[in-house]
Parts: structure tokens; sequence; C-alpha cells
């Protein structure tokens, strides 16, 4: 029999990185282990997963961060499973997981896929994240639970602040499939004027009204360009009257969720996401693997994606001016794109690859299978 690996979310699974990193572990190790999913996924979600991993799906409503209601429910579910691996995905679900696991001797681990201690709009003030952290490092270092970070920074942080011991700490960095982008020439399309792009779900992390405001500072510039936003989410409407208010409907267009994000990816001259706060964002991956520079606020991973080679820029948080700035330069230099463009696919080509990913979870969770 193959070993059963139990996957957890106390989230909403939709669409997004976290989704998409538990699709692709199931479907490439299904050959080697059993996956049955425990979550308050949509239905699409639960179809893709099914699809992916052909196993089982369970429900888990949790409806706040102390549910003992959840955690009784959730004792019942491991006794009629009996998973030789359990695999967090959220703060939540470990908060609520992790001693009941411990108790009974089931090997866990904890993708760390965004600490909420990372979060910065407005009603996470810093006390708050303070206080996540703190409850954090003491789950960690309470239980046996394996923490793997996702991104370098959130890696060496952990570390750094002793959020997570070092023999408990992992870390395997996001992959993609570049197969669909091995056609994609790096940057030569030289468009007139050139096209930038952003995915990304329309929320507050993700900052679009910020780059709203510096399409604005390019046009007070005379600088032309096409923006597309591709994605939805609850910020949508907003960002759309916003886009009308500054008489920005003929620059910039919001195309919606798409199922051709390679294609439009294709089509684009430069890459951009202004983000509050990441990890290490699956969009920006594939941007570089069509052969895109890219422009990125200084969260997360994003500087180590766009240095070491140079393929991009990088401004700070919040700064439009910043963002307009390295716009422009790019811009105005197809030469520029051109160059930065072709770095970035080799680094990906080099660095992204998803088969990567997950020959180190394999190994991961065969090692737990050992201990």
């Amino acid at each position: 029999m193959k070993p059963r690996v139990l996957h957890i979310s106390a989230l909403q699974l939709g669409t997004g990185g976290t989704e998409r990193i538990i699709l692709q572990i199931s479907h490439f190790l299904n050959t080697t282990y059993d996956f049955d999913l425990l979550s308050g996924a949509s239905n699409e979600f639960n179809s893709q997963f099914l699809q992916h991993s052909g196993g089982n799906i369970y429900a888990w409503d949790v409806k706040r961060l102390i549910d003992l209601k959840a955690v009784v429910s959730l004792s019942r579910y491991l006794d009629l499973i009996k998973p030789d691996i359990v695999h967090l995905h959220d703060s939540r679900a470990g908060f609520l997981a992790r001693h009941l696991l411990k108790i009974n001797g089931i090997p866990s681990v904890l993708t760390a896929h965004l600490p909420p201690y990372y979060y910065q709009w407005k009603k996470f003030t810093n006390l708050r994240r303070y206080i996540y952290a703190t409850i954090e490092s003491l789950i960690n270092h309470l239980t046996p639970t394996t923490i793997v970070y996702v991104a370098t920074k959130s890696y060496e942080n952990a570390l750094q602040k002793n959020y997570a011991k070092k023999g408990q700490a992992y870390l395997i960095n996001n992959g993609i499939d570049l197969f669909p982008y091995k056609n994609i020439p790096p940057n030569k399309k030289h468009h007139n004027p050139p096209l930038i792009c952003s995915v990304a779900r329309l929320t507050l992390q993700k900052n679009i009204a910020l780059l709203i405001r510096s399409a604005e500072v390019l046009k007070k510039r005379g600088v032309e360009f096409e923006l597309w936003v591709v994605g939805d989410g609850p910020e949508r409407s907003s960002l759309e009257e916003t886009v009308r208010k500054h008489n920005l409907i003929e620059t910039i267009r919001f195309l919606g969720t798409r199922s051709d994000i390679v294609d439009i990816l294709g089509q684009a001259d430069i890459f951009v996401l202004p983000s509050l706060y990441e990890a290490r964002p699956l969009a920006v991956l594939e941007a570089q693997a069509a052969g895109l520079p890219c422009v990125l606020s200084n969260v997360g991973d994003h500087s180590y994606l766009v240095n070491n080679p140079e393929c991009g820029y990088i401004f700070d948080v919040n700064d439009e001016v910043g963002c307009a700035d390295a716009l422009e330069i790019l811009l105005r230099s197809p030469v520029q794109r051109e160059k930065f463009g072709g770095i970035a696919q080799k680094k990906a080509i080099n660095e992204y690859a998803m088969s990567k990913m997950v020959q180190s979870y394999d190994q991961l969770y065969k090692t737990l299978l050992g201990n």
C-alpha cells in the first residue's frame, strides 16, 4: 500500500498559489502516495483536486481561530482516514491540528505559504503581527512539525528571529511548470505602444491602486503604453472606478480571470507587481519564464528574483513615483527590455522548475516516514 498523505487547510480554497502547490504535489506524486483533502474548499477546487490526485475529499468547517467543534471534527477525521503524514497549509489549520497530531504520533509538515505576521493592511497592526509571530514561534517550538518556507526571505527571517528551530525549518522554493513557456522567445515584441501586464488577485495585498497612480504619473510625463490587469477579486469595482475618475479608460484594461495566462504573458512587454507583501509569487516566476522584465515592490523574494543577475527593477513599497520611474526606463528602451527579458527567461529555466520543488517534497515525505 502507498503511504497516505492528508492535505489540511482551514481556508476556503479556490484559486491562488497555495491551491496550485497542493495540486502540483498531489498530481506529480500520486504514483508514490495516496492523497486526501480536508478543507472548506470550493466545488471548483475540489473538482481540480479529484482530477489531479484521484483522492478523497472531506469537508472541514472552521469558523474561528479557537474552534473546539472543528478540533473534535478533525479528531474524528484522523481516526477515519488514518493518514501516514498530515500536510498543513495555513497557520490556522496548524494552530488547531498540531497538538492533536503530536499526541496521535502522526508526522506532520506545515507549508508556510505566507505567514500571517507578514500581512500589511490596516487591521493588521504591529501588535497583531507580533501576537501572530509569538504564537507561531511558540507552537513551532512545542511540536515536532516540520516547517517548510516557500521563499528564501521568509526562511532566513524565521531562523534569524527564532520563529522555527534550525533542524525543523526547510526551504523549498516555489516552482512552476516551465513546459508551456518553452516556445515563447525572450522579449523581442517591441509593441507600439508597449504593453505592461499585471497578473494578480484584486485584493488590497496586491496594491493595484498604486499601479493606477503610477500609470497616471507616466501619462503626465507623456509616456505611451497600454496596461492589462489580469485577475478578479473584491477590489475590482473600486479599481475600475478609480480608472474612470482619472480618465485612464483608454490606457488600462481589466481582463478578469483568464485561463490563457501563458498567451497573455507572451504578448506583453513588461510585467509589474506592486504588492504590499509577498512570499515568492508564482505570477512573477511565470512572467520571467515568458521572458519579461519585471518591476516589483521590495517585498518577499522580489529582490532575489530580479537580481543576481539583474533582470528587472525593485521599488519601495507604496512608492508610486519609484514604480513609474522604473517602468519608464523599460518603456523607453526596447533594448533594455530585450536584455532583461532574456536574462529573466534563462533564470527561470535554471531555477524555477516545478520538478525540483516536487522532488524536494517527496524527499521530505520519505524523511518523515522514516522517522
